[in-house]
């Protein structure tokens, strides 16, 4: 993490950094923020936080746009923090790219938001890395023999459920069944679930949300069938970890995450109680890695400089002309285009977690800069 100076002027002009008006940013964000104020702020600067909501009557993704046309039209914003997943936050990087403003998405998988333009970080991976990652812990780790690969209807499950079979294919593995679900009609699991009794699929890789998993282990336990299932990092919900032995019977779990909430690092340890002591519940997977995403942020203002083009061109090379970022989320390297390359933990899904496997990876196009 980024050291923040310590000496403070009261007179000085506050630094502004912007997000969403909405509750999955707020918690962490006023976490980090106070921490970064009582230490001083930045540059003897007081940290403080622009928040921007939709208008009555917008869908989400109205709200979006008009979210980041209220943030990046502000001159004092120096970055912005969001948006909540790939849905809200392309259309909103558009508009973040267009007017020159630094965007750190915190948990946006889709390939495409990295592409929008150079002023849009990703602090997640892309589904296309985490899929090929995922289909090498299948085979290698997990044993996979002929998975079958069930995935929701959207664009997040046909872009990770499709790089997992392509990765899988491409060392050497076979797809015993391929099925898909409307993720607003999670009943047609119950077909889905018979299809992999007919076809004697063992194995299963699977993409959707807890929801998802939990209703698919609820159709397997009653039909007394027993499989071994990886899931991707929409199936891992920190506040169901000590429910989901009631449900998986026989069956084994795996699971993807962007932050292992069982890691022994002191700087993670610290996140977890203080996170705990001020609301009263454990941090979830998003609470992390925003975070992080302030940290990171401040610290490029702290150390590139205060305007956007400055803060740019410091996360641009975060990990390479500079140090790495090492947050609760784990150490962290960022490229020109936006792309990190962080740690993906698998965990073994039960009361409690155990971690599997770890690596670093990143999307494909940036392994030559990974050597």
């Amino acid at each position: 993490m980024f050291l923040i100076t310590l000496s403070c002027n009261t007179e000085s002009q506050a630094l502004y950094i912007g997000a969403p008006d909405e509750i999955w940013a707020k918690n962490s964000i006023e976490l980090a923020v106070d921490e970064i104020n009582a230490a001083g702020g930045i540059d003897g600067k007081p940290l403080k936080v622009v928040y921007a909501a939709g208008d009555e009557g917008q869908t989400q993704i109205e709200a979006a746009i008009a979210i980041a046309n209220k943030l990046a039209g502000n001159p004092d914003v120096l970055g912005v923090i969001g948006h909540y997943g790939s849905a809200n936050s392309l259309p909103a990087a558009h508009i973040y790219n267009q007017q020159g403003v630094v965007n750190i998405v915190p948990d946006g998988t889709n390939p495409l938001l990295t592409e929008v333009g150079p002023w849009i970080f990703r602090m997640s991976v892309s589904d296309e890395a985490q899929g090929r990652y995922l289909a090498g812990v299948a085979k290698e780790k997990l044993g996979f023999q002929r998975p079958a690969v069930v995935f929701a209807n959207g664009d997040y499950g046909k872009h990770l459920g499709r790089t997992f079979l392509e990765g899988f294919k491409g060392i050497g593995g076979e797809i015993c069944y391929i099925g898909w679900f409307d993720a607003g009609n999670p009943r047609e699991l119950e077909s889905i679930v018979s299809q992999l009794e007919t076809e004697e699929c063992e194995n299963l890789f699977f993409v959707g949300a807890y929801s998802h998993l939990a209703r698919l282990l609820n159709i397997l336990t009653a039909q007394d069938m027993e499989m071994t299932i990886l899931a991707g990092d929409g199936c891992f919900s920190i506040a169901d970890i000590d429910n989901i032995d009631e449900i998986r019977s026989a069956s084994r779990v795996y699971v993807s995450t962007f932050y292992n909430p069982s890691n022994d690092d002191p700087q993670s340890i610290r996140f977890r109680q203080l996170y705990n002591e001020r609301f009263g519940f454990e941090p979830q997977v998003i609470d992390a890695l925003v975070y992080d995403s302030v940290f990171l942020l401040t610290g490029a203002i702290h150390r590139g400089g205060q305007s956007r083009e400055a803060v740019r061109a410091y996360l641009s090379n975060v990990g390479q002309a500079t140090a790495a970022f090492h947050g609760v989320t784990g150490t962290m390297t960022f490229f020109e285009e936006g792309e990190s390359l962080r740690p993906v933990y698998v965990l073994a899904y039960a009361s409690g977690t155990e971690e599997i496997d770890q690596q670093f990876i990143s999307l494909p196009r940036h392994m030559e800069k990974q050597k």
